[in-house]
């Protein structure tokens, strides 16, 4: 996951992969930041504090923030981290993935509670369902998918490795060309997908697309010079589509709202970006603890800076009191400071978590999941035998 360890517990873990998942929570975290600024929400009263993104402009804040509406790299290159990994295990863990529902179900829980103490009690009945059932409603989407990713990979595992090299490289070509590079387009046509495309299936393709990467091309994988090459080019060609596509929205009624479309999961600029950076830092070969420790928090500061309640009765707020208080005229250094904040306190109430409730959390996890165990196989022997 965020911060799992793959490695010899014994042997401290090598830190570049750590550091890129640090900068991947910021940019995470920015991104949402920008979201909430220029995102309508149900439940905040009046709408004047936000910002239209998706307008041709010339203003640079406008622009700066625009850009990075669109270009979040962080969750990609979380589950590129995570699927590198994957593909050496060959089995399903599920005590591991009950206690991270666990996890996820406790904090959001506590923060539901919380939340029901200062509002007192004036919470949606929607948002307190959701809050309870977390994983279920995908109220941190992420979470949900990495685990069906996780419950699927022992199955794609065996696909994978069952396949010789020209069977994989034309199940990532057919793979890549309806779920990236055709449904690239789909904002341009005014469509939510095509194929039936959703995350899952995206993350499916950039699994087949990393293990190709791992199994036959790790020359590649380990040339700083080739992946310079690969950053520039994906990076690059987003930087340059968006600024296309803000010229043209500047001279062209047609496409003055239009700043925006290239805001799809499944860019294929961005997969070429963060495929490129997860090399280069898979190469930094340095140790620090202090990186390892704040990077094996990051599944707990994901949930808690994202958690359904605080994104839609904390970060409005706070935006709506700087366009009344202070306006937007420095909106670029607020959104940032916000970013910084987030991630401070996020690392503090991870840290606080990890010291005083973690254990207990997993013992509680653990003792459940036996429980429920040992209910199920005796339920399964009977259903079994069934003629």
């Amino acid at each position: 996951m965020f911060g799992a360890n793959h490695s010899n517990v014994k042997k401290m873990r090598e830190s570049g992969i750590e550091l890129l998942k640090l900068i991947a929570i910021l940019d995470i975290m920015l991104g949402h930041c920008i979201q909430t600024l220029s995102s309508e929400n149900p439940y905040v009263a009046g709408s004047e504090y936000i910002m239209d993104l998706s307008a041709a402009t010339n203003n640079m804040q406008n622009l700066f923030l625009s850009f990075f509406r669109i270009f979040l790299p962080g969750v990609l290159i979380f589950f590129i981290c995570v699927s590198w990994f994957l593909l050496e295990s060959n089995s399903t863990d599920f005590k591991r993935i009950f206690y991270m529902i666990s996890e996820i179900w406790f904090i959001s829980v506590a923060i539901l509670i919380v939340m029901l103490v200062v509002r007192t009690g004036d919470i949606q009945p929607g948002l307190i369902l959701s809050s309870l059932f977390p994983s279920t409603f995908a109220t941190n989407w992420y979470m949900t998918c990495y685990i069906l990713i996780y419950l699927l990979h022992p199955i794609l595992n065996g696909l994978i490795y069952g396949m010789d090299k020209k069977r994989h490289f034309r199940c990532v070509a057919i793979l890549s060309g309806l779920y990236i590079f055709i449904n690239y387009f789909k904002n341009i046509i005014g469509k939510s997908g095509f194929f039936f495309t959703n995350w899952l299936v995206t993350w499916i393709t950039v699994y087949f697309i990393v293990a190709y990467m791992k199994i036959y091309l790790m020359e590649f994988c380990n040339s700083t010079k080739a992946n310079l090459r690969l950053f520039m080019f994906g990076a690059g060609g987003h930087v340059f589509l968006f600024i296309l596509t803000d010229i043209i929205g500047l001279y062209t009624p047609m496409m003055k709202n239009k700043l925006l479309i290239w805001n799809v999961e499944c860019s294929p600029f961005y997969i070429m970006a963060c495929i490129a950076m997860f090399n280069l830092f898979r190469r930094f070969k340095f140790q620090s603890k202090g990186i390892n420790y704040v990077s094996s928090l990051t599944l707990i500061m994901y949930i808690t800076h994202e958690n359904i309640l605080i994104r839609n009765y904390i970060r409005p707020y706070i935006f709506k009191y700087i366009y009344e208080q202070f306006g937007y005229d420095f909106i670029v250094l607020w959104v940032l400071i916000i970013t910084v904040l987030t991630f401070i306190i996020s690392f503090i109430l991870g840290a606080f978590y990890d010291i005083f409730l973690k254990q207990s959390v997993k013992r509680i996890s653990d003792m459940v999941f036996e429980c429920i165990k040992k209910k199920y196989l005796k339920l399964e022997a009977r259903i079994i035998k069934l003629k």
